[in-house]
């Protein structure tokens, strides 16, 4: 039998190994918990006696139900319960005659039993709060409505559809003239309306996209004159009066409307933006749709771009992340910028050129010098973000592998994954942290809570710091339902051993709020604005921005 324990061993010793080249754990206790089983079945047919024997059956239903689930778990727990006795009373009745009741196996069986009960006891929780943060994440806290994620699957359900963007104008100035509580409210009330002309007709539903932005998705094709009439009436409904505080206020929206059969978001969106541009209250995608304009733009764009690559004027801009135990700076997030003629112009004015431009891996190489030059002479932390396009791109990664050489900074350095959706799929992006890691680099996740996959990516990715989208955060202060949510998100890091940043902390009562939840560091206006040095004075009594 000690033959057998050696081939057991050496069977679990291989399945672990095989773990650094499929990269999936759940199979690898597979493995282990087959071979293992195949053991104990061994053992109680052949050497049940000795009292070392069934120290085996322990690990075994930990294993399970990691593997297989809590139902599975619970079944094969029986089931392998059930048959060791089973092969102990044939024994008993018809081979040796011993009695198997000895204390060492009553003993084994009992530990046994209490595993088997704690393990499915902290399962079902676990599962529990799974099905929360999934429910959380997939529809929108404030108004209720489904996500984009689940719009996204939903269009892959129908070949002819229809999609209406709905984009609420000038929603930042409403924010500014009433409040946050005040276009809370606003939001809330136009999807009660929306909500309710959708239920009008069969198997419409509604969407909340981003913070002002909802979605309208209608199955089947529709007449152009149909939808004229539909707009229409979603015009007339978005107008009406909202009344707050004895006040009232009336927006107005602008949509996009598409019915293509392929890329129909992309297409919609493209209508939605030419609405905004033209100031019409909707414009409907077809594909004689010109926007020479917008090509003229972007023509003048692409120009700046490529100027300010020549003149090295893409510039890194430096912002603090509080450290709310220590009261200081714990380090800065490089955020890109473009200088011209004396103005910084913000990202959001050429990133996405860029990308079209195929000119976004220049970029990337250039914030990632520039950061690793700037931080090199002190000890600053500090953390640079990655796209799956960077990760993918063999140039720009085999640059961050010179200048992690080049400047042996790599402990300061975290990198920070962008598309945190995508990347687990791609085995390019785990050996890039097999690399980064192997220079004492840390890695973050960028915008947690956007969407289910990257709660879903922490089971497969060890993550140092988790970034809290800022969606969740913004309403923390008045929605006890945000707070649920971050008490649990904080909870489950600290679980993992990663770090917690709460993004968008613009004010006292959020920082307050964010301290109070016991997440880990702020970033936010509140805390500090990206500027072109860092500070000097590394303890912020923090100021009014």
């Amino acid at each position: 039998m000690g033959y057998v324990c050696i081939v057991t061993s050496l069977g679990i010793f291989l399945s672990c190994i095989s773990f650094k080249y499929n990269r999936n754990m759940k199979l690898t206790y597979l493995r282990a918990l087959i071979v293992i089983t195949i053991h104990i079945l061994i053992i109680a047919a052949y050497e049940g006696s000795r009292p070392s024997a069934f120290l085996w059956i322990l690990p075994l239903p930990l294993i399970a139900f990691y593997t297989q689930g809590a139902r599975a778990g619970v079944l094969y727990s029986f089931f392998l319960f059930i048959t060791i006795n089973l092969i102990k009373v044939y024994d008993l009745i018809f081979i040796s005659k011993n009695n198997f009741l000895t204390p060492s196996y009553i003993e084994s069986i009992t530990i046994f039993i209490i595993i088997i009960v704690l393990t499915l006891n902290f399962q079902l929780i676990l599962q529990k709060k799974e099905k929360q943060i999934k429910n959380q994440l997939y529809f929108d806290e404030l108004t209720g409505l489904p996500k984009r994620k689940q719009l996204v699957q939903d269009i892959k359900q129908y070949f002819n559809k229809t999609l209406i963007l709905i984009n609420i104008d000038g929603f930042g100035r409403i924010n500014s003239l009433i409040g946050i509580e005040g276009g809370d409210y606003v939001l809330e009330q136009t999807s009660i309306r929306l909500l309710k002309f959708s239920a009008q007709y069969s198997d419409t539903k509604l969407y909340k996209l981003s913070s002002d932005e909802f979605a309208l998705f209608l199955p089947g094709l529709k007449s152009p004159g149909s939808i004229r009439k539909l707009v229409d009436q979603i015009n007339a409904i978005i107008k009406e009066e909202i009344i707050i505080d004895n006040s009232s206020i009336i927006i107005t929206a602008s949509m996009g409307i598409s019915s293509t059969l392929e890329k129909i978001l992309t297409t919609c969106d493209i209508a939605l933006k030419m609405a905004k541009r033209q100031k019409k209250p909707y414009v409907i995608y077809n594909h004689t749709l010109n926007i020479p304009q917008l090509h003229k733009q972007n023509l003048v764009q692409l120009y700046k771009l490529q100027k300010a690559i020549e003149n090295e004027n893409i510039v890194p801009f430096f912002q603090p992340i509080y450290d709310n135990t220590t009261n200081t700076v714990y380090k800065y997030e490089c955020l890109i910028r473009l200088k011209e003629d004396g103005q910084i112009i913000s990202p959001a004015e050429f990133l996405e050129l860029s990308k079209g431009a195929k000119i976004y891996p220049v970029l990337t190489r250039i914030m990632v010098s520039k950061s690793f030059e700037y931080f090199s002479s002190s000890d600053f932390l500090f953390s640079i973000n990655l796209s799956l396009d960077d990760i993918l791109d063999s140039v720009t990664t085999e640059h961050i592998y010179s200048e992690l050489e080049k400047y042996n900074i790599g402990k300061q350095v975290t990198f920070e994954f962008l598309e945190s959706e995508r990347i687990e799929q791609f085995p390019e992006v785990l050996e890039f942290i097999d690399r980064i890691r192997s220079h004492d680099c840390s890695v973050a996740i960028d915008d947690f809570g956007s969407g289910y996959s990257n709660f879903d990516l922490l089971l497969k990715i060890q993550f140092d710091y988790i970034k809290l989208d800022g969606s969740i955060i913004r309403n923390i202060s008045h929605d006890w339902k945000a707070r649920v949510l971050i008490e649990t998100l904080v909870d489950y890091a600290a679980k993992l051993g990663a770090k917690t940043i709460a993004e968008y902390v613009r004010d006292k009562v959020t920082f307050d709020m964010v301290n109070q939840l016991g997440i880990d560091y702020s970033q936010g206006y509140y805390i500090g604005k990206p500027e072109e040095q860092i500070l000097k004075n590394c303890t912020l009594a923090l100021w009014p921005v």
